[in-house]
């Protein structure tokens, strides 16, 4: 009978070492506040790098989600020119960076910042309708394609928790 309960428990104890290590561990060191003015329908948000020497040789980008295909949402860096960019998918991660070069021309060579080049950013947006939006702050290593000689970030993983938007309708 004592070996029959010994044995359960360390069957127990391998499969909670073997699910409890499944994980892997979580960097968060970027941060993205909420930045609108109470009743506003100008929109804002802040990315914050903390100087983290484990990802200094990664490259960053902000992602964006929305919960509505289709969905455009002009938006553009602090004090920079406003872009409208259209998530075709609904629940998909976008790249912004890509998003807005893509927007801004066709010729434009799409180049992912380094993590100590990205810095604090704030970008300011606006929606033409209700929706929830959801960024998060991404890091990886940079491939060229090979059609378009454009960067793209690989075997990205999120440096930051999610952060979600109820955006309003622009007035």
């Amino acid at each position: 009978m004592k070996k029959k309960c010994f044995m359960v428990l360390c069957v127990l104890f391998c499969c909670a070492l073997l699910f409890g290590c499944e994980r892997e561990t979580l960097l968060r060191v970027a941060h993205i506040s909420d930045n609108t003015a109470a009743r506003s329908t100008n929109h804002s948000i802040k990315v914050i790098l903390d100087d983290d020497k484990r990802v200094k040789e990664k490259y960053v980008d902000l992602q964006i989600k929305s919960d509505k295909s289709g969905q455009s949402v002009l938006i553009g860096e602090d004090r920079n020119d406003q872009t409208t960019i259209v998530l075709d998918k609904a629940d998909f991660w976008y790249n912004l960076t890509y998003l807005l070069d893509k927007a801004n021309g066709i010729d434009v060579k799409v180049e992912c910042l380094s993590y100590t080049d990205y810095g604090d950013k704030i970008f300011n947006f606006n929606v033409p309708n209700d929706v929830k939006l959801t960024f998060r702050v991404v890091a990886g290593a940079v491939k060229k394609d090979e059609d378009t000689g454009d960067d793209i970030l690989v075997l990205s993983e999120d440096i930051s928790d999610e952060v979600r938007i109820n955006a309003k309708k622009s007035l």
